[in-house]
């Protein structure tokens, strides 16, 4: 038995009081005003929080392996995450998806998964593999599983597509979650009747609370590129509310923290501490059903984090299931090549027009957010090739499938990005993960594409064909097989900054140009996407 004296938060009647914690292997099994034992550790000038939990993150997205992401936000108060692997399983399949519950086994942290419902995300786009009702099936059994994760595939619901539905019916016993942006009315409501419980994509204030009221969980997003958390703070403190992460960059993490950075920032525009704890401590485990999670209380597992203050949550110590972390050892990995694209040459990439003039459909970028704009203006063309302008940021754009060697390239143009010369590539780009590229000439996207493919996936910039600078993602082209502290984001993003781009997240803000489920113009490996339409479109 060892005995923890500290002011304890408690979630259940949102109360701090000076308590004794007794803990006995990875359980609590008291919480008393007074002990007869001695004091194990004493943290009497420090409160005690439940150790927190990410309910809706795509790992991936932090370019980290499941336990080298383990071993980062458990310094910041992490104690489990429920994780969307459908970033990897649209490279990999349910390999992929195995690939990361194995990573797991030693981590520090807890893992659960929802099963990917939508691999691929849309038959608008090409990936690698595929989760389909067999697959489904096969995953539901895994002891970690919470469910059925995201269900982007929103019309595919409101048609009544017998795969998307089957799945919704295969989870029905656990969880189901969703992604809705910008869904109302009645459409939501069929949504909803279909069986889906949550929703992250929430943007506007009205739009949580019209999902709220008809009893969705209401997941408030703050992430690296998209930030949802200032605009819904109205809703935050509600009941069926938490705070999730779901694309956070390994820097992003490094210098801000993980659900701690949440908990400071909901704090300092005014959302009370004790309800913004329970956003990421009871919440998600009582609508994950995570038994033994988010509290301290008796019979929960001895996993909680000491802070110095309510306010900036400066982190003391971090204990999960009864011991204090620690630095994990390092970890290899096998490296499989997932880059397998047709030769290109430049006359594939050019955009060719027999009009001197063209009004095209552009993607307009939407500063701290993935949802995109979708603009129309004129551009120029010369010997019939169709040419970027970037003194009015009108930018060349391109996904390049590479899975299945198939030649797909999907083309348009971008505004946003403000690049005055080079390119920039990466090989992660949700959600089918090919090659997405943005920049200022034909021949710079095109060596971009040519060395991306040589490094074995990653981000490169590029320019007067030569690298700039690169940061390798060898696993599947979307992470690293190195330790967080060995990943350097900032220098490649420095270098993105360096040839005139302002946005805060470059790569991320690239990697969900092709994403075809979030509004309102995307573009993939099969063309320009019309994202409320579901359809294909031209460039003109």
């Amino acid at each position: 038995m060892r005995v923890i004296k500290s002011n304890v938060v408690n979630v259940f009647n949102e109360t701090i009081e000076e308590k004794f914690v007794v803990v006995n292997d990875d359980k609590i099994v008291a919480v008393l005003d007074n002990v007869n034992n001695d004091v194990f550790a004493d943290y009497s000038n420090f409160y005690l929080l439940p150790g927190f939990i990410d309910g809706h993150v795509h790992i991936e997205s932090s370019l980290l392996t499941p336990y080298n992401f383990s071993d980062i936000v458990a310094q910041h108060g992490t104690v489990a995450v429920v994780i969307d692997p459908h970033e990897i399983a649209n490279v990999y399949g349910v390999d992929g998806i195995k690939f990361m519950l194995n990573d797991s086994k030693n981590a520090q942290i807890d893992l659960f998964f929802g099963i990917p419902s939508c691999v691929p995300s849309t038959h608008l786009e090409t990936s690698g593999g595929r989760i389909g009702i067999k697959e489904t099936k096969q995953l539901i059994k895994e002891n970690n599983c919470v469910g059925l994760a995201e269900v982007m595939n929103v019309q595919g619901v409101l048609s009544g597509d017998k795969e998307i539905l089957e799945k919704i019916k295969i989870a029905k016993n656990k969880i189901c979650d969703g992604h809705a942006p910008l869904l109302s009315g009645e459409k939501l409501n069929r949504y909803i009747f279909s069986g889906i419980q949550s929703d992250h994509e929430c943007i506007t204030l009205q739009e949580a609370i019209e999902k709220h009221g008809l009893g969705m969980w209401i997941m408030i997003r703050e992430g690296s590129s998209a930030k949802n958390l200032a605009d819904l703070k109205d809703i935050a403190e509600s009941e069926r509310v938490m705070f999730v992460s779901d694309d956070i960059h390994i820097n992003d993490i490094i210098k801000n923290g993980h659900l701690d950075r949440i908990l400071r920032k909901a704090v300092s525009i005014g959302i009370d501490p004790i309800k913004a704890i329970k956003n990421i401590t009871l919440r998600p485990a009582e609508y994950f059903n995570l038994e033994y999670y988010g509290a301290v209380s008796p019979g929960y597992y001895a996993s909680f984090v000491i802070v110095e203050d309510l306010k900036k949550f400066k982190i003391k110590d971090v204990y999960i299931k009864g011991r204090k972390i620690c630095k994990q050892k390092g970890k290899k990995y096998k490296i499989k090549n997932s880059i397998n694209i047709k030769p290109i040459k430049s006359d594939d990439l050019y955009i060719k027009s027999k009009n001197k003039k063209e009004k095209i459909n552009i993607i307009k970028i939407i500063k701290n957010q993935i949802v995109t704009d979708w603009i129309k203006e004129f551009v120029y063309t010369n010997n019939g090739i169709i040419y970027p302008d970037v003194n009015r940021d009108l930018l060349l754009a391109f996904v390049v499938e590479r899975h299945k060697k198939t030649g797909n390239i999907g083309k348009g143009f971008v505004k946003g990005f403000g690049l005055k010369e080079g390119a920039i590539a990466s090989t992660v780009a949700h959600d089918s993960h090919n090659i997405v590229v943005v920049g200022t000439d034909y021949i710079d996207i095109l060596y971009a594409i040519k060395f991306i493919e040589k490094i074995g996936g990653g981000f490169i910039v590029v320019k007067n064909k030569k690298i700039v600078s690169k940061l390798e993602l060898p696993i599947a082209g979307i992470m690293s097989d190195k330790p967080a502290e060995k990943i350097n984001l900032d220098k490649i993003n420095n270098s993105v900054n360096s040839l005139g781009c302002k946005l805060e997240s470059p790569f991320g803000t690239l990697s969900f140009l092709a994403l075809p489920v979030i509004p309102k113009l995307k573009l993939t490996d099969k063309g320009l996407v019309d994202v409320d339409n579901f359809k294909i479109i031209n460039i003109w």
